[in-house]
Order: structure tokens, then C-alpha cells, then sequence
């Protein structure tokens, strides 16, 4: 039985990961368990339903970063 209602990841690698170790424990997502992504994985929506995700700017904070 899983104590969590909500897995959160980091990114689509570790999205997949989850997904799959949800499976393999015969955990139904997402009834019995819910996943969030900080990423958006060009795959999210192929999962029933689609994956949640948290999209960020990337390019922006990449440019910001070079910039300082």
C-alpha cells in the first residue's frame, strides 16, 4: 500500500522512472497515486490522463544565468 497520494519529480527522466515503478507495485495512477512533473516531456501527453507538469522557462533562465 502507498502512503503518498503525490510523487513529485524533477524532470521527464524521472517521470518515466515513477511511471514505471508505479506499475511495477500494480499502483494505479492516478487513481491511487498522483505524479508531478517539473518538466514537459513531449510524451506527457500520451499518459491517461496527461501528466501534470510544471513548464519553465528554460531558454530565459539559462540566458539570465549566462548573462550574470
Amino acid at each position: 500500500m502507498c502512503s503518498s497520494d503525490l510523487v513529485i519529480v524533477s524532470n521527464s527522466v524521472f517521470a518515466a522512472v515513477t511511471l514505471r515503478a508505479f506499475r511495477a507495485l500494480k499502483l494505479d495512477y492516478p487513481s491511487q497515486v498522483s505524479l508531478l512533473a517539473f518538466d514537459s516531456p513531449d510524451w506527457g501527453d500520451l499518459v491517461t490522463p496527461a501528466l501534470s507538469v510544471v513548464r519553465q522557462p528554460t531558454y530565459a533562465i539559462a540566458r539570465k544565468a549566462w548573462r550574470n
